[in-house]
């Protein structure tokens, strides 16, 4: 197994090493989740930082739309514009299409012409109350429904100064955020329920503290922390090696 899917899915690992002495700092914010994974917001960047046991860590910069993506384990890192890393991504592809028997090829062609043409799901969503407190802040609580059933339930802060701070730099965020996935998509799945007019629009409303999918909890913000962020959080710690894109993405894992 490898880093590729990981990588893939924007979530991407914690390194825990900061500088002991002092460094410029600025206001930001510290997310933490249930599973100990954490996001960390600053001035246009954002940094996620999964739990225990994951190795490769994401920064993505909207200040000069680059993002940067760094392997604990093997020291090793990749840097470069949306565009670069697309580019890799799509060699990859191409490159895992030629190396498939015609059968195979064939099934992953249909696939993803089918996902770049499917019919977008049907989203409504609904409020069904208040949410209680989470992480400081009330919330309200929503209900998902696709297709005219059940699909999950969404709880939201909108607290009006955390909205204005935290809700601000996301939205900087999310021009080079959908960028980024629907370069990941490889042309398949791109009529999520994520996607619909529906849910963006609940996006705008506060900052989702709770996600479930079904049974599944997919967001549960444990803590919303507003504090000085130094600059090294969003650097390449000191001593790895730059690698491509590619590289880095098809690393073995332990």
């Amino acid at each position: 197994m490898n880093s590729a899917s990981k990588v893939l899915t924007i979530i991407s690992v914690f390194t825990t090493a900061l500088l002991t002495t002092p460094v410029p700092a600025n206001a930001g914010w510290i997310l933490t989740e249930e599973d100990g994974s954490k996001t960390v917001i600053s001035e246009g960047k954002i940094k996620n930082v999964p739990g225990e046991g994951d190795e490769v860590a994401s920064v993505m910069d909207t200040n000069t739309n680059t993002i940067l993506i760094f392997n604990s384990r093997l020291h090793t890192y990749a840097v470069g514009s949306m565009n670069e890393m697309c580019a890799e991504v799509k060699a990859l592809q191409d490159k895992a299409m030629e190396n498939m028997t015609p059968e195979d090829r064939k099934m992953m062609e249909q696939m993803a012409s089918e996902g770049a043409k499917g019919a977008a799901p049907k989203v409504s969503i609904g409020k069904s109350g208040k949410g209680g407190n989470m992480s400081g802040y009330e919330t309200e609580k929503y209900a998902v429904t696709v297709d005219g059933a059940p699909y999950g339930e969404i709880w939201i802060a909108t607290d009006a100064a955390l909205l204005k701070d935290l809700g601000a730099q996301r939205d900087k965020m999310a021009k080079m955020g959908s960028e980024m996935s629907s370069c990941m998509s490889m042309g398949m799945d791109t009529q999520g329920v994520e996607d619909s007019p529906e849910y963006m629009a609940l996006e705008k409303k506060g900052i989702i503290t709770k996600e479930t999918v079904g049974e599944d909890v997919m967001t549960h913000i444990v803590s919303i922390e507003k504090a000085n962020v130094p600059d090294s959080e969003f650097q390449t710690p000191n001593g790895y090696k730059k690698v491509p894109f590619a590289e880095l993405m098809m690393a073995p894992e332990e």
